[in-house]
């Protein structure tokens, strides 16, 4: 204690560090294929584009490894892979008197890990991601009289979470007019059969607040111990993430993918475009009441119903959330994404039962219905539909120039939401016997169950249909219901 009987400290520091490596491998080019020169299994000379391989693959293959074994795949490596985490837990503790006590408590989370074989088979890419955790509460406990007691509470919560390049290069430094002058690393290279480098859809990252607000008045009367209280959370989430593109070298112009990658012809080049960072937030109130009621020296009852209401998510950043119409068959955009209930109302109910009444034997049961707020996930998939994320594949561009080429926007995929969403629920049941046989001998037996209902699950409802000897691949979305669409996915309850 700092001041005695009155004032307590706690501290605590908990660390780990784990070390282990990924191997990884790959089919690097030579010094002589990194000037051109191809030759086949006899030595001669096959290709030659000596005087065609652009400065743009030269700096890219300063970054690549040179080879280190024989055979199809003629460079392998081992990459680190470590983990640290940190974690300090405070708490404080203060009795201003005997009918009043006031509680701080602290939690930091660090943890930060390398990912090196993440989007590549080369050592040196990958991403670092590194996420922390504030956990904060201050609880106010009074009592009030003898049978009457208080507590309030107060707690906050932030989550912050990136995810960033382990290879930190500026495009436009190595000649590539991709849009980006900041040292974020290089778009994704795929040199199919060979290598693949970069972290195209790097850096990400979010930050998610809550506050939460509770307050507990418990009541001691006679046979009766009665709670009531109520609690409001509040969340915010924002997230972000940059796509920087994928180029794909899949000899589609000289028959050798490498070839390809020198002379800078990517086959396609693939990106989503728009802001895809998205602003949401949503609030959940609830309340309780509860009764332990000792109705004999042998029956005890537990009673007690609970409300809560979840919020729809909503778009603080003043984007909207895009949602397809399944009836107008087309994409529709709303302020919100779907509308839910505000009557989800929770009974709870149990008992214990001492049929000897020596404690030798106990009959226990309950049953209770719990909401899932859900979906969440899902409002932020929303307000990345078109038009504020576009997929665009291009074709006829160079390395140096990734997005010149004639550009086509993919048939959208889609995810939306049922309209109107049911409050998912929960009922959970149980029973139990337990009955002692002997002085260190007990017989225990129990069932437990629960039933799910509006749970959530993603349905396609675009699904393309087979036409005996006429479906292909590249007629697939020509066969699905809702043209101008790819696979639509709705996340719908079931019951």
């Amino acid at each position: 204690p700092i001041v005695h009987d009155r004032t307590f400290f706690f501290f605590s520091y908990e660390g780990r560090r784990q070390r282990e490596s990924v191997t990884l491998r790959a089919t690097v080019p030579t010094a002589e294929q990194r000037q051109g020169v191809f030759r086949d299994a006899q030595g001669k000379v096959v290709t030659d584009v000596s005087g065609q391989v652009t400065p743009v693959a030269q700096r890219i293959l300063n970054l690549v490894p040179q080879p280190n074994f024989a055979g199809a795949f003629n460079w392998g490596g081992a990459a680190a892979k470590p983990r640290d985490a940190n974690q300090i837990t405070v708490k404080l503790d203060h009795n201003f008197n005997n009918a009043n006590r006031l509680s701080f408590s602290y939690l930091y989370q660090r943890d930060i890990r390398d990912e090196p074989a993440t989007n590549t088979n080369l050592t040196g890419f990958g991403d670092w991601r590194q996420g922390l955790r504030h956990h904060s509460t201050v609880t106010h406990t009074s009592t009030i009289t003898s049978r009457l007691l208080n507590q309030a509470v107060f707690a906050f919560n932030l989550l912050d979470g990136r995810i960033y390049p382990r290879e930190l290069s500026n495009p436009a430094e190595f000649g590539i007019s991709n849009g980006i002058n900041d040292k974020i690393g290089l778009p994704t290279i795929n040199v199919v059969g060979w290598f693949q480098l970069g972290r195209g859809q790097a850096p990400t990252g979010w930050r998610d607040p809550k506050f939460t607000i509770r307050d507990v008045v418990s009541y001691y009367a006679g046979k009766h111990s009665l709670k009531a209280g109520g609690e409001i959370r509040t969340w915010r989430n924002r997230m972000y993430a940059i796509d920087q593109g994928t180029l794909r070298f899949d000899g589609t112009f000289t028959g050798n993918a490498m070839v390809d990658f020198l002379t800078g012809r990517p086959a396609t080049v693939a990106a989503v475009f728009g802001d895809q960072t998205t602003h949401l937030g949503t609030d959940v109130y609830s309340a309780f009441f509860q009764d332990d009621f000792q109705m004999s020296r042998k029956l005890t009852l537990n009673l007690g119903a609970r409300w809560e209401y979840f919020t729809v998510p909503k778009e603080t950043g003043g984007r909207k959330f895009g949602v397809f119409d399944a009836s107008a068959g087309q994409l529709v955009h709303r302020d919100t994404p779907y509308v839910t209930s505000k009557r989800s109302f929770a009974p709870r109910v149990g008992f214990a039962y001492d049929p000897t009444g020596t404690g030798k034997a106990a009959i226990r049961g309950g049953y209770g219905i719990f909401y899932n707020q859900g979906t969440v996930g899902t409002a932020r998939n929303l307000a990345l539909n078109p038009p504020e994320a576009t997929s665009i594949t291009y074709r006829g561009t160079t390395l140096a120039q990734p997005f010149a080429g004639q550009g086509t926007a993919a048939v959208p995929s889609l995810i939306s939401i049922t309209p109107e969403w049911p409050t998912s629920y929960l009922h959970s049941y149980n029973a139990n016997v337990q009955i002692e046989v002997a002085r260190n001998l007990a017989f225990d037996a129990g069932y437990y169950g629960s039933t799910g209902r509006n749970q959530e699950i993603a349905l396609e409802i675009n699904q393309a249909t087979y036409i005996p000897g006429s479906s292909t691949a590249t007629n697939t979305d020509s066969r699905r219901p809702f043209k101008g669409f790819g696979s639509i996915r709705v996340q719908s309850p079931i019951a």
